[in-house]
């Protein structure tokens, strides 16, 4: 239902900010 959907959005959204969070991280590691 409706409710499945956002929670899905939500998880979308998360993982999205995770990646960017990462992004720096990982850069750094590939320069290390």
């Amino acid at each position: 239902g409706s409710l499945d959907f956002h929670r899905g959005q939500e998880c979308i959204l998360q993982g999205e900010l995770a990646t960017q969070d990462s992004i720096p991280e990982i850069k750094r590691k590939l320069q290390a």
